[in-house]
C-alpha cells in the first residue's frame, strides 16, 4: 500500500477517460440504477508482471476499505523494489531505476 499520502493528492487532476471507458459501457447509468453493485465483497487475485500498488485507483474501495489485500513480487524473489516511488522532474520526465528517462504528456492531466 501506499504510505506516502502526498501520490494521491493530485489524483484527481488525472483525466482517466481514454483509458476507462465508463459512459460507452453505460458504467454511470448502471451505478445509479445499483449503487451497490461496485464489487462489494469481490475478491479477485491477479497474476501479472506489473502491477503499479501505488496508482490512485487501486488505494480504496467505495466503502473505504483497502483494494490490493497483498502484493507479492513473483519477478525474481524480491530483486524488484516495489516500495520506490518514482516523481517526475520539471521536465515532466520521470527516470526510471535503469537511468532511462520516460517523457510524461500533461494531456494525460486536467490542468
Amino acid at each position: 500500500m501506499v504510505e506516502d499520502k502526498s501520490v494521491l493528492k493530485n489524483q484527481d487532476k488525472i483525466n482517466w477517460e481514454p483509458y476507462i471507458a465508463k459512459t460507452p459501457t453505460q458504467q454511470p447509468e448502471f451505478l445509479e440504477s445499483y449503487p451497490n453493485f461496485d464489487g462489494r465483497g469481490v475478491v479477485i487475485a491477479i497474476i501479472d508482471s506489473c502491477i503499479d500498488v501505488s496508482l490512485p485507483g487501486l488505494q480504496k474501495t467505495s466503502t473505504g476499505d483497502p483494494k490490493i489485500i497483498d502484493c507479492f513480487d513473483l519477478t525474481g524473489n524480491g530483486n524488484v523494489d516495489t516500495s520506490k516511488i518514482k516523481k517526475l522532474d520539471n521536465n515532466n520526465f520521470l527516470i526510471g531505476l535503469t537511468g532511462r528517462q520516460l517523457k510524461v504528456s500533461l494531456k494525460l492531466f486536467k490542468i
